[in-house]
């Protein structure tokens, strides 16, 4: 059953959700025949470029408002501790008043470059990226829905799971546990892990929360096809690919794309479109976004680069090409 929901790119949520409500000894079972079948799941690569057609291809890439954790934090709060999806915070209050300034920006930059308007706009399953999505989905002034598409999710790597699986987890990025006296990093203990890290991200990716603005039929084209878990972790050359998969399915001749992300998918991205290091564009910060237009040999020229002028509270980091 595991290589077959694998093979044919059925959504893995469904089977995540049936080993979370197993009883333990089941899920061991399951979660480890899902764990050896990883290692033979297709590569997330899931459509190839678009070939080259009349109309300009123009995509924008944003990450997402101030997080709610992150607000919390900076006040000596802990979100985390009382959360029942740690992974998931929402954004905060200024979050949202970034993602509205983060569309009203993208509309005068194309306006300002010629570029045509926003046809759609495509968000990561997280909550605070859909929240995103939607209040810049508002300013732009575009009717459909946002539609989720899973591999805008955020990295899954080692440094994702430490941030909300560990008892004291407080969202911070790479967290790490250490002894009150020494000061030393204490080893990760897998009894107390937050039980979500041990199932199939794809259990934990799944959008939890209604987001108003949200297109509810519509099922994702892009999966995360490999099994990531606490132990097997996403690499960031599979993070970077499956980001690449997304714009080349969204992105077609005479549309004009924006996809809601995350920092570190978000910044690299600009290394896979461009072939340029990421510290050229610079960290993504808050609701910062870049345009990029395909080019009739099929490459992609970048012309805004991490534009953060607009964004409440933000370092301003803008540059025009």
């Amino acid at each position: 059953v595991c290589f077959e929901a694998i093979d044919t790119s059925i959504n893995l949520s469904d089977i995540a959700r049936f080993i979370f409500n197993s009883p333990s000894s089941q899920q061991k079972t399951v979660s480890k025949a899902l764990r050896i079948c990883s290692c033979r799941c297709r590569d997330p690569i899931m459509t190839s470029d678009s070939s080259p057609a009349s109309g300009r291809t123009i995509v924008i890439a944003a990450r997402h408002g101030e997080r709610q954790d992150y607000a919390m934090l900076m006040k000596g709060e802990n979100w985390i501790k009382g959360s029942d999806c740690p992974w998931d915070p929402p954004l905060s209050s200024l979050g949202w008043k970034q993602g509205d300034a983060l569309g009203e920006c993208v509309k005068k930059n194309l306006k300002d470059l010629n570029l045509p308007p926003v046809t759609q706009v495509f968000s990561s399953p997280f909550h605070r990226c859909r929240e995103t999505a939607v209040a810049a989905n508002a300013a732009l002034e575009f009717a459909p829905d946002v539609k989720v598409e899973y591999g805008l999710a955020e990295s899954l790597n080692e440094s994702w799971y430490r941030s909300w699986s560990l008892p004291t987890s407080n969202g911070t990025w790479g967290y790490k546990e250490r002894d009150a006296e020494s000061e030393k990093v204490l080893p990760v203990n897998f009894n107390t892990l937050h039980r979500a890290a041990l199932q199939p991200a794809a259990f934990v990716i799944a959008p939890r929360g209604f987001v108003q603005g949200i297109d509810l039929r519509h099922r994702s084209r892009t999966k995360i096809h490999k099994v990531y878990c606490w132990g097997s972790f996403e690499s960031g050359h599979d993070q970077r690919r499956r980001m690449r998969s997304v714009i080349n399915t969204v992105a077609r001749p005479g549309s004009t794309s924006m996809v809601v992300s995350h920092g570190g998918p978000v910044t690299h991205l600009f290394e896979e479109l461009t072939g340029k290091d990421w510290w050229i564009h610079g960290e993504a910060s808050y609701a910062s976004f870049s345009i990029y237009e395909r080019t009739p040999e099929g490459n992609w020229e970048t012309l805004v680069m991490n534009e953060s002028e607009h964004v409440p509270n933000a370092v301003s980091r803008k540059s025009q090409i």
